[in-house]
């Protein structure tokens, strides 16, 4: 599935704002100017900036030419082909979640 740069800002900003406020949470250090938030409220502030700029991006994109779809299907998808390797990388990430725990770490030549 590709998305517009649009949406993917939109997402980025969403978890830029999540971040913010996670970090609000953090607890202080005594007597500093900053603590344990500093750091998550830097990167969130990164992510929001950047979903800005994907945002902004696009809807100049989308003045100066014809605007497609906000969500569209990759073709390969549509073929046998496509779906089966999509399928075979989501299949073998969920089966390392689920085995790994009994398995523990194999290490692979």
């Amino acid at each position: 599935m590709k998305i517009t740069d649009a949406v993917s800002g939109g997402l980025l900003i969403a978890l830029g704002l999540f971040m913010l406020w996670q970090a609000a949470q953090f607890p202080s250090f005594g007597g500093q100017p900053y603590g344990a938030a500093l750091l998550p409220s830097i990167l969130a502030g990164g992510f929001i900036l950047g979903g800005g700029l994907l945002i902004l991006r696009d809807v100049i994109a989308r003045r100066q030419a014809a605007a497609g779809p906000w969500l569209s299907t990759v073709p390969e998808l549509r073929q046998g082909t496509g779906l089966a390797a999509l399928l075979a990388v989501l299949g073998n990430v969920l089966a390392q979640i689920w085995v790994a725990q009994r398995l523990g770490f194999i290490p692979f030549p």
